[in-house]
């Protein structure tokens, strides 16, 4: 039985058609005699009827041909994760190369101006932060504690002269410190609160808004990967159709150039759809790592913010409480002195400078505030994450091959704007080819094993008979239209012939053990 003939009886099982209309090759003239079994009944149970035909056609060794493609045994489509303009193409169409070779590169001016300015900030913010934890130098600390001397020395100080402005001075000032510690001790102001929420938030908002727009942008992109994946098996489902037909006019010697013709139309447009589905793939996963970025960002901003509002409502640290009484007591000393009360009260007030002036010291030796530790972290990831970002998009600038093997094709120009995912590069191994299948359907499949011997024949090259071995059967078959459920097999040839090229048509006769 050749192939032919299993693919009629296949297609006679799936749509139910009377199998006596199928028991016969297309060049028998006798009439077929009339099957007794009803259409309902071999719908029921088409893998029965089948098993039945094909026992009783005696398929032996050989008597199963598919058609199939040369293919080289790795290729691949190389492209951008990035948008960009070419701005050289280091290799030419035909070219051998190596694993980690440059292949074309983009314009980097930008993102290397880019990359010095996050890398400036970078250092500026991990500056501040390691000054932050190393606390105050020597030569700070030495100022504070010749502050402190000084200002001991101060109340010993008498005031030479007393006049009307002086004493004016001396209650304004006595006023102002007293306004100035109730201010600190009633907590800060309502607008300073509520313009700190307002950025607090703002930054909430922005997340928010951040993980929306990734999130509907992602929808989109599988969406279109949906969609994409949709037209391409209505694609694929058409040019099997056009295909087969083809195969039976050609058989009948009655195949006409339009038929050809729009046979490889079909075929270019279900491989235009297999490049549109790899690059709706690509933009979802650049879309993924863009989502994860930009939400980090914003975290960052939004824990900043809540510090800034923590900070602002934490109650007042002692120092500065002990500061601003410090002013306090030494303007009430200074204008009771001024007034002739009592020197205990001068003293009281110069005593009250001691105490700001070493509650100073204290903070200059104490270790820094968790809220500024916090602060200066939040801009330091941030910074990071700026570097990182620039410095993965100047590394994936230039296009390296994945592995060794031929530039087959160059689909880019230089000074070219290319879009993110857009194929430039075709790159495969020229020099191990191997012959695919994608026709045997499950009736046929399971009398093949992986290691069974076959022959390849060649429509381009009538004269060239090569042997091989099946080398994989795919586990999971595809469903087509004329035949079913369909599995894809790879072929290892034993040996090749260089007049042979990517995907020419061959034919594959099983030499299978019954």
């Amino acid at each position: 039985m050749n192939i032919r003939l299993l693919h009629m009886l296949a297609l006679c099982v799936i749509t139910g058609v009377a199998l006596s209309a199928c028991s016969a090759t297309p060049n028998e003239s006798q009439t077929a005699p009339e099957n007794t079994a009803s259409p309902t009944a071999i719908a029921e149970s088409p893998a029965t009827a089948m098993e039945g035909l094909l026992m009783e056609s005696g398929l032996q060794s050989g008597d199963l041909v598919v058609a199939a493609k040369a293919i080289p045994t790795y290729s691949v489509e190389l492209s951008f994760p990035q948008s960009g303009t070419v701005s050289k193409i280091l290799v030419e169409e035909g070219d051998y190369v190596r694993a980690g070779d440059p292949l074309i590169q983009l314009d980097t001016e930008g993102l290397q101006l880019r990359l010095e300015d996050v890398q400036a900030t970078l250092a500026e913010v991990k500056a501040a932060y390691e000054k932050l934890l190393e606390g105050a130098s020597e030569e700070q600390i030495a100022q504070a504690q010749a502050r402190i001397e000084r200002v001991r020395s101060q109340f010993n100080v008498t005031e030479s002269s007393i006049t009307a402005d002086d004493i004016e001075a001396a209650h304004s000032e006595l006023e102002r410190a007293r306004l100035h510690r109730e201010q600190l001790l009633n907590g800060p102001k309502t607008e300073d609160i509520e313009r700190t929420q307002a950025r607090l938030d703002q930054a909430e908002a922005e997340l928010e808004a951040v993980r929306s727009r990734w999130a509907s942008d992602k929808t989109q992109a599988e969406s279109r990967i949906i969609q994409t994946a949709n037209d391409l098996r209505t694609q694929q489902d058409l040019y099997s159709r056009v295909y087969w037909k083809n195969r039976e006019l050609e058989q009948a010697d009655s195949l006409t150039p339009d038929r050809i013709d729009r046979e490889a139309e079909e075929l270019r447009t279900v491989q235009n759809l297999e490049e549109k589905l790899q690059q709706a793939r690509v933009e979802y996963e650049e879309i993924r790592q863009r989502e994860i970025a930009e939400v980090e960002l914003a975290e960052a901003k939004m824990r900043v913010a809540q510090l800034n509002l923590q900070e602002l409502l934490n109650p007042p640290d002692a120092d500065v409480v002990a500061s601003v009484n410090a002013e306090v007591a030494e303007a009430q000393a200074r204008l009771s002195g001024l007034l002739g009360e009592e020197r205990e009260a001068r003293l009281e007030a110069a005593l009250a400078v001691v105490a700001e002036a070493q509650a100073s010291y204290d903070e200059l030796v104490a270790d820094p505030r968790q809220t500024d530790i916090a602060t200066l972290e939040a801009r330091l990831l941030r910074a990071e994450v700026d570097v990182k970002l620039v410095t993965l998009a100047l590394e994936q600038s230039t296009l390296l091959a994945p592995s060794a093997g031929t530039v087959v094709a160059l689909r880019v120009e230089e000074g070219q704007l290319i879009g993110t995912g857009k194929t430039v590069v075709l790159l495969a191994d020229l020099s191990s080819w191997q012959v695919q299948s994608e026709d045997l359907n499950e009736l046929s499949i399971v009398h093949i094993r992986e290691g069974d011997p076959v022959a390849i024949r060649f429509f381009a090259l009538p004269d060239l008979n090569l042997t091989g071995r099946v080398s994989q059967i795919s586990v999971v078959g595809e469903y087509t239209q004329n035949m079913g459920i369909t599995y894809r097999v790879l072929i290892t040839p034993d040996q090749w012939d260089e007049r042979l090229r990517w995907n020419m048509t061959a034919s594959v006769e099983f030499l299978y053990d019954q």
